[in-house]
This record gives structure tokens, sequence and C-alpha cells, in this order.
């Protein structure tokens, strides 16, 4: 089978799934548009682009400007348009997940077998029918792998500009992702242009350049030199919060805590009006718009992009700077957790019922494959160590790991050696981003880790099968029975 060929049949796979999808009842979520955290209001997304963008200080701008547009153009149609648009990053995901692997050593019949497996996952359906940035963000990562690949073997300014297209796509959806981590892909992707460099340069420029932009006004804005001033609200989720409330109270007390922490991280705001009062006064130089001072949406959910979050996510992150200090053990607890849920297969996820519910016949089979040892009925209790233990789909997990350490292991070792470097780059950018992903989603963030681990499942796979594959062909060359003496002449 051609490569060609594997990517056609990706295509039909694809089609078949969201048909099986579609026959089980699975319908498109839209409904964060009205309540979740991570939009602003929609009325403003709709009416005042622009501003709002600007004024957006709590996540990256690029999932916020996506649904903005679709409320633009669409109006009462915006659910639709956004599906067509996750469809079609499905289907951009799938596509890269076949000639990723391709890239990497598997045959392109296994490559389109392993993909068609997983456009059958919970996974796949679920997270494409859920309006969240974790799809797109996964879809951005594998493409990526792909044009750093491309990048490696035939180096063109447009394969630089797409490779760094990408990334910066994803530093502007999704928080976690740092600056850095842009750069220091972007630079070795340069590094593998051919001099002169000045060309592929100027073709990456662009991207880099918007990013800059965003930093760099959040910084002289709001003081917070970042994609996203949540960061001291996400770490107390492992720090401050698992202490028992009259613990806190009691640390607030005795002036160990701010009185912020006595509160539960993304409370509303009138639940700071007595611990951070200073914290409702806006800045001279920040305009009084909805965006900034609104306390709730057009829609009545709580605006988190509300300016006095930022002062509270700074006394949260000193109290959780504290507390790591004075009880290491304690936060070390709190990842182990987060590492556990982490484990959890990514459809084990609360906010995708009930399209989970309408994939009942496939949740439980792929359960069982991904090393779940029958766990009891029910949500996990994450602070019982035991019992998320048993929840976790060890043997995903310890295949991903396995296939990291050894993408690591041999992408370092091939890097010199230009005939492979391709292969060697592109499996290093796979095992780096998946474990980069994995640190930063147990070491800030706990609850949600099963939904940070989705990001990187495309990536796992493919360097699953890659390490598979490669295996593979060591034990054909190794002949299985070998004499031991020579035969006498």
């Amino acid at each position: 089978m051609s490569p060609r060929t594997a990517l056609v049949g990706t295509a039909l796979a694809y089609l078949l799934s969201r048909l099986y999808a579609l026959a089980h009842g699975v319908a498109f979520d839209a409904s964060p548009i009205d309540t979740y955290w991570q939009l602003l209001d929609p009325a403003l997304l709709q009416h005042d682009l622009g501003r709002s963008l600007w004024l957006l200080h709590s996540q990256p701008p690029l999932f916020n400007a996506l649904v903005g547009l679709s409320l633009k153009l669409g109006g009462p149609a915006a659910p639709a348009l956004l599906s067509a648009v996750f469809h079609l990053l499905g289907l951009a995901l799938h596509l890269a997940m076949t000639a990723l692997m391709t890239r990497l050593s598997v045959r392109p019949a296994a490559a389109l077998a392993v993909t068609a497996a997983f456009a059958f996952t919970p996974a796949s359906l679920l997270y494409e029918a859920w309006l969240f940035y974790t799809w797109p963000v996964a879809a951005l990562l594998t493409v990526a792998a792909v044009q750093l690949h491309r990048l490696a073997t035939r180096p063109t300014p447009l394969a630089a500009a797409a490779f760094t297209a990408a990334l910066a796509a994803v530093v502007l959806t999704r928080g976690a992702f740092h600056p850095l981590w842009l750069l220091a892909w972007s630079a070795l992707a340069l590094a593998l242009h051919p001099r002169p460099r000045r060309r592929a340069a100027l073709a990456a420029a662009a991207p880099l350049a918007l990013v800059a932009l965003v930093f760099i006004k959040n910084a002289a804005l709001f003081g917070a030199p970042a994609g996203s001033t949540w960061l001291g609200m996400n770490l107390a989720k492992l720090t401050t919060h698992p202490l028992p409330p009259a613990e806190r109270q009691h640390l607030a007390d005795q002036g160990l805590l701010s009185p912020v922490s006595v509160h539960v991280p993304f409370s509303p705001l009138a639940a700071y009006a007595d611990a951070a009062p200073d914290a409702f006064a806006l800045p001279a130089h920040l305009p009084p718009h909805p965006a900034l001072t609104a306390p709730t949406k057009s829609t009545g959910a709580t605006n988190y992009n509300h300016h006095a979050y930022i002062p509270i996510s700074r006394a949260y992150l000193a109290d959780a700077r504290r507390l790591i200090a004075a009880r290491p053990a304690h936060y070390a607890r709190s990842v182990a957790r987060a590492a556990l849920l982490f484990a959890r297969p990514p459809w084990d996820y609360a906010f995708l019922e009930p399209n989970r519910g309408r994939l009942h016949p496939l949740v439980t089979p792929w359960d069982t494959l991904y090393g779940v040892p029958g766990a009891p009925p029910g949500r996990p209790d994450p602070d019982d160590l035991t019992d998320l233990a048993r929840r976790a789909g060890w043997l995903s997990a310890l295949l991903a790991a396995a296939a990291t350490l050894w993408a690591l292991w041999t992408g370092a070792r091939s890097l010199r050696d230009t005939s492979t470097r391709p292969r060697a780059v592109t499996r290093l950018f796979v095992a780096s981003t998946i474990a980069y992903v994995f640190a930063v989603g147990v070491l800030f963030e706990l609850g949600e880790n099963m939904r940070f681990r989705m990001m990187i499942e495309p990536l796992a796979w493919c360097l699953v099968a890659a390490a598979a594959a490669a295996l593979l062909r060591a034990l054909l060359r190794r002949p299985l029975d070998r004499p031991a003496t020579r035969p006498s002449p």
C-alpha cells in the first residue's frame, strides 16, 4: 500500500467513524459559549470582538477569536459553523496521524489501521463533538509534527513558516504552552534550514511576532507576561485547596496564608469582597470595559476575565509557593494524584456527558484495552490515591511512557546522521511534547488532568506505533536460533 492510498483510506475510516457517532446520537455540544470560564461574554464576542480580545487576559486569544468570528458570521447558526470547523480539524488530525506514522517508518497499511482504530475511540469521537480548545490543540500538535519532518527532509521557507505557525497557534490557544517552548523548536527548525537562513527566518517571523505582541500586551496592560493570568488559581488546586477548610482558615488567621486562600479557587467575585477588597479597584490605565468590569456575563455566568481576578490569582500564587516550600510532601501527594488522573482514559471526563453515555458500547471495550482493571462505578475520588490507582489506564500509560523514552533515546542518538535526521528530530519533537504536557499537566493543575492528556493522545498513538514497528523490525532481523559452535567441516 502506498502512503497516498493510506491517506485515502484514512479519510474513509474517519467518515465511517463519524457516521457511527451520528447514528448513536452524538451531537455537537456548543453549550460552552454561554457558560464556560475560558470564554468571554458571547455578546461581547459577537458585537465587540476586537476590543474584547485586546482586553482578554485570562486566556490566550485564539479560541475566543474562533468563537467570536463564528458568532459574527453565523449568528444563530454559529454552533453548526463551529461543528463544521471541528470536523475539518478532525479530518486534518487523522490524516496527519497517518502521515506522521509513515514518516516515522511505520508501513502505510499499519499506519492506516492505527489511525482507523483511533477514529473509533471515544476520545476522538467525544472531543470533536465538544466545543473546547483541547481538540484544536491536538490537531495542531499532530500537524506540526508532520511539518517538522517535512522541513527536516526538504528545508524551505514555506515549511519553516508552516511549522512555526502551527506552534504559534498552539501557544495562542492554550496557556499551558510557554513561549520558550515555541522559541526553542522554532530555533531548531531554522537550524535545520541550509544557509542562508534569512528567507526562512522571515517566513517564520510573522507567527512569532504575533505571539510576542500578545505577551507584550499582557505585560504592559496587566503586568503579566503570560498567556493566562490564572496560574495562581490553578496551582492553588494542588496546594492550598486540598487542605481542610478549617486548616486554611487557621493558617490565614495566623498570617501564613492570605485571606484569599480561605476560599475555593475560581470562586465568584462576591466571595472575595472581604478577602481582597483592594483587588476591585480598576487600575487607572485600564478602560472601564465590560470584559474587565462586569462581574457576570450577559448569560449570568461569572466573568473570570474580570480585572480583580489578576491580583486574586497573584495572592493564590504567593500562598501556593509558601505552602510548597513549607510542606513539600503535601504538594508531592497532590502531584501524585494529578499523575494518576492523567493516566485515566481521556474520555473519562464529566463535561463529555451526555455524549459519552450514547457511546457506551464503545467506552467499555476501550476502557479494557486501555488497561483500566474493572474500576468500580461512579466518578473517582480525587483524594483517594488507591481509588485513583484502580481507575488508571495503566497499559496505555505505560506504553506511552516506554515509547516516549525510546523516542528520546533513539532520536538523540540519530540526530547527527543526516540520513536519519528527519525521523530523529520528529521523534524528539513528539516525545518532548508528550513529556512537556505531562509535566505541566500534573505540576500545575489537579482535577481535569485526563483532559490535558487528550492534547497529546494522537501523538502518543503514533509514537507507540513507531516504537512497535521498530521493535518488530529488530526482531525479524535477528535469528531466533543460533548454533552454539561452528559446524564441523
